[in-house]
């Protein structure tokens, strides 16, 4: 029995593998975009790195804790643009990182 060229099934296509760097990248740039969209919908500066870290103060002054915690998580989450300059963490602490950056994200989203 002949095979037809079309058998019916699809070629399996091959994720992109994404570098350490360019994921360090992509989830800095998220917790950049959150941090800039809050602070905007706040009416805040945030052109610039400073104005980044005063709102994050700022969150700290209406929302007391201990823990400091939006400059202690936008401080974390740094650790992916520092890596960007770098190139300290192997893949295994990018992925294993990225989870805080994903729940600071959504900390600033419902604010």
């Amino acid at each position: 029995m002949a095979m037809s060229d079309n058998d019916g099934t699809a070629p399996v296509k091959k994720r992109k593998r994404v570098t350490r760097l360019e994921r360090s990248r992509r989830i800095w740039e998220e917790v950049e975009q959150a941090m800039v969209a809050l602070a905007i919908r706040r009416g805040w500066p945030h052109e610039t790195q400073d104005d980044l870290d005063q709102a994050a103060r700022l969150l700290d002054e209406e929302n007391p804790n201990p823990y400091r915690r939006f400059r202690a998580g936008l401080g974390a989450c740094r650790l992916f643009q520092d890596n960007i300059k770098y190139d300290f963490m192997d893949m295994a602490e990018v992925k294993s990182t990225q989870p805080i950056a994903e729940r600071f994200i959504k900390e600033l989203e419902v604010l």
